[in-house]
This record gives structure tokens, C-alpha cells and sequence, in this order.
């Protein structure tokens, strides 16, 4: 009697064992199906040898699909710290790169705006001074990406 009460407990166990084991896998398969998208922003200035600065100092926000799934991105921008969205639109005209554009796993995209632009543009919107932004991109089932916040000093570039 006391055998079969063993025997039991191990099948249970197995079987719970077995039941944690697939509701993890479940998890796992659920976010290597999800869009994973890493946003960043760096400064850039565009030169060439010999030539040297072709370009003024540009924000340039970055989105790279580390995940195992191509991810189909719509826009890009700004997020205001009223989160209003700033949008980027038509193609960077130093890279010529434009949304809608499906990123690969493994694949980037670098979008890039004039400091100058984007200070004029929140101007217009009302700040002053130095402002906390972050860098979003948006996918086409309207998930967005963002960025971490940086500042960025809006009467710096007049």
C-alpha cells in the first residue's frame, strides 16, 4: 500500500513538473512572436574626407529589430514630454531611408532630423529652454518603441 502511495506522488509530481514546463514554453513562444524593437538616439554630423562637414549637427533615432520576427515600422519621431507625438515625416535627405519599411531580424534604420528643424518645431509647439524627449517608432499594429528620455536645449539651436 505504502508502494502504490509512492508511485502516486511521483506520477504527480511529473505531471506538475510537465504542466510547469509547458506553460513556460507557452511564455516563451509568446514573446519570441512579440516585435522586439530597440530605439536609441545619437548625435550626428555628416562628413566626408577632404571635404569635411557636408551637413548640420542632426538628432538621429535608431531602430533595430532584435527579435526573431520582421516587424513592418509606419513612423517615427518625437514624444513630448505633454506626450504629444512630433512626427518625422517624408525621407531623411541625407540617408534618402523612408517609412513604411519592414526590418528584418538583425536589420536597423537610422532616421535623422536637423537640430535646427526640431528646435524650431518646439518652439512652435511652446517650450523653451531644455526639455526631456524621447525617440519613438511605431509599428503598423500601432505598437510603439520608445527610446529613454534625453534632453535636449531648444535655445542652443536658433
Amino acid at each position: 500500500m505504502e508502494d502504490t502511495l509512492l508511485v502516486q506522488i511521483i506520477v504527480a509530481a511529473i505531471a506538475f513538473l510537465g504542466l510547469c514546463l509547458s506553460i513556460c514554453n507557452l511564455i516563451l513562444r509568446y514573446i519570441d512572436q512579440k516585435p522586439q524593437i530597440k530605439v536609441t538616439n545619437t548625435t550626428l554630423i555628416i562628413g566626408q574626407p577632404g571635404i569635411g562637414i557636408i551637413s548640420p549637427l542632426h538628432i538621429t533615432i535608431t531602430a533595430k529589430n532584435i527579435g526573431i520576427i520582421p516587424v513592418h515600422l509606419s513612423s517615427c519621431g518625437i514624444i513630448l514630454p505633454n506626450k504629444k507625438i512630433l512626427q518625422f515625416i517624408g525621407p531623411d535627405k541625407y540617408t534618402l531611408k523612408s517609412l513604411p519599411t519592414t526590418l528584418l531580424p538583425g536589420q536597423s534604420i537610422d532616421i535623422s532630423r536637423e537640430f535646427i528643424s526640431l528646435a524650431k518645431d518646439l518652439r512652435e509647439e511652446g517650450y523653451s529652454r531644455t526639455i526631456k524627449i524621447k525617440a519613438y517608432f511605431r509599428d503598423q499594429i500601432d505598437n510603439i518603441f520608445k527610446s529613454k528620455s534625453f534632453k535636449f536645449e531648444i535655445e542652443r539651436w536658433k
